[in-house]
């Protein structure tokens, strides 16, 4: 998997953002976040 291979930065969750935006415009991807409604915690992504 090479999203877990490369290091986190700013500039990296920025340009994954904006990918994941372009592609659910062109309704090629829909990105899913699953979080716990009591505590907000993030639990998953598609």
């Amino acid at each position: 998997m090479k999203w877990a291979q490369e290091k986190h930065t700013e500039y990296n969750s920025e340009l994954g953002v904006r990918e994941a935006h372009i592609k659910f415009l062109s309704r090629e991807n829909l990105r899913l976040l699953v979080f716990l409604k009591d505590t907000g915690q993030f639990m998953e992504a598609s």
